[in-house]
C-alpha cells in the first residue's frame, strides 16, 4: 500500500512504519479492550495462541502475527481502523524481516500481555503492552540501522 515497495532503504522504511504503528496501534488496542465482544475475545485468544505455537515449533509465524494485529483492529469496532490494516500488515512484514529472529520470546510475551489487557477489559494495560511490543521492535530496528551504517 501507498507505494511503499518502491522505497529502497528497507531499514528506514521499517523504522518509519514502526513509528506509524506507534501512532495508531496503542489506541486501537485500547479501543479493542473497551469494545470487544466475548466471541471476539475467544477468536483473539486463538490468534495469540497460534503465534505462540508457530514460534515454539520454529515455524514461520508471520501470517498468524498479522491476523492477531488485524483482529485487534476488528475488535476496536472503529469503522475507519479496519481499512487501514493493509498499512499495518505491510509494517508487520517489513519489521518482521528485521526483528523476528531477535524477538521471538518477546513477541510471545508481549502478545500475551496485549491479549490479557483486552480480555480483562483494561484499556491502559492493553495500550501499554502494545506500546512495549512496538518499542522493542523499534530498538532492534535502530540497532540494525546502526550496524548497516557501520558497514558502509
Amino acid at each position: 500500500p501507498l507505494g511503499l515497495d518502491a522505497i529502497e532503504d528497507r531499514i528506514q522504511l521499517a523504522l518509519d512504519l514502526t513509528d506509524v504503528r506507534l501512532m495508531l496501534e496503542p489506541d486501537i488496542t485500547e479501543l479493542a479492550a473497551r469494545n470487544r465482544t466475548e466471541e471476539e475475545a475467544a477468536q483473539l485468544t486463538e490468534y495469540c495462541d497460534a503465534v505462540r505455537r508457530k514460534i515454539k515449533a520454529g515455524e514461520d509465524y508471520l501470517i498468524e502475527d498479522m491476523r492477531f494485529h488485524w483482529y485487534l483492529a476488528k475488535c476496536s469496532h472503529n469503522l475507519v481502523v479496519e481499512p487501514l490494516m493493509p498499512i499495518i500488515d505491510a509494517a508487520v512484514i517489513s519489521i518482521a524481516n528485521i526483528t523476528r529472529k531477535e524477538l521471538l520470546t518477546a513477541t510471545i510475551n508481549t502478545h500475551q500481555e496485549i491479549l490479557d489487557g483486552v480480555l480483562e477489559r483494561d484499556p491502559q494495560a492493553a495500550r501499554a503492552a502494545m506500546s512495549l511490543h512496538l518499542e522493542m521492535n523499534r530498538i532492534v530496528i535502530k540497532h540494525a540501522q546502526a550496524k548497516t551504517k557501520e558497514n558502509e
